[in-house]
């Protein structure tokens, strides 16, 4: 609850600007939390490994920085897919595969990263998306500056709790399996 009133205390701030150049009335009743929960934690079974273990979820669904991440995910997505060594799904391997030149010395890489998201450094990994983001001349990106852009990714990855047991803990490295941003953060950092 606490977490929910300053995050909405932040939001109102970034509407109160007294500038052309703010958070529009649209996105920030988008994105302003009400009645929240804490994340869940629940876990999925990695069948295809030894004994089985248990790979750790947070369901971030309806937690009080779920619109935000939602919202930040959509507009940075397209720092992440515009790349050329990201795939975004099984038929684009298979279009790339396909056009290319069999006669020539190819070879195909393939990384498995042990715990990818949880080892996200998530501040280097913003520092990141804020270079690309606000260019040489850009002081702005969707009304925000680069320090407000920032505070946003900071509560959607490092201020992000979970319950388990009728216990509440935080998420203290990198960003959870589950959260909306984990994949686009893994991809831009990798």
């Amino acid at each position: 609850l606490l977490r929910e009133r300053r995050l909405q205390n932040y939001l109102r701030s970034l509407i109160k600007v007294e500038s052309s150049n703010k958070l529009s009335d649209t996105d920030y009743h988008r994105i302003l939390p009400c009645g929240s929960n804490a994340g869940v934690l629940y876990g999925l079974t990695k069948i295809h490994k030894d004994n089985c273990p248990i790979r750790p979820i947070i369901s971030a669904v309806g937690t009080y920085n779920y619109k935000l991440a939602k919202f930040l995910n959509e507009i940075l997505s397209p720092l992440a897919t515009n790349n050329s060594h990201i795939l975004k799904d099984t038929f684009d391997f298979v279009n790339k595969v396909s056009n290319l030149d069999h006669e020539t010395d190819k070879y195909m890489l393939s990384f498995d990263v042990e715990s990818l998201f949880t080892n996200i450094p998530t501040l280097e990994t913003i520092d990141i998306i804020v270079k690309l983001v606000y260019t040489k001349n850009r002081k702005y990106f969707h009304g925000l500056t680069k320090q407000e852009f920032s505070k946003l990714l900071i509560v959607c990855t490092q201020q992000t709790n979970f319950q388990s047991n009728n216990d509440f803990f935080d998420q203290v490295d990198g960003v959870s399996m589950g959260s909306l941003l984990g994949p686009l953060f893994a991809n831009i950092f990798m």
